[in-house]
């Protein structure tokens, strides 16, 4: 994943974390770009078949409000089936 923020400009600052996405067991990232004016988080999960995967970024002037709304997407992730 290091490789991977690297080209597309980015730097991992924490990960992986052991997370979960919406129950599911999975791995979380943070990484930074534009010189630490620009915050991601991403967390994937996986349930034995399919990987999930979210993604939250904003500018730090606005991270609080957006690690609030990821913290909420990450937490009600729910699978729906047909």
């Amino acid at each position: 994943m290091r490789a991977f923020g690297a080209q597309i400009g980015g730097d991992v600052v924490r990960g992986p974390l052991p997370a979960s996405l919406g129950g599911l067991p999975g791995y979380e990232w943070r990484l930074v770009f534009a010189g630490d004016r620009q915050r991601t988080r991403w967390v994937y999960g996986y349930n034995g078949r399919t990987l999930h995967y979210v993604e939250c970024g904003a500018d730090t002037s606005d991270a609080r409000d957006a690690e609030s709304g990821c913290e909420r997407i990450v937490d009600t992730f729910t699978l729906v089936r047909d």
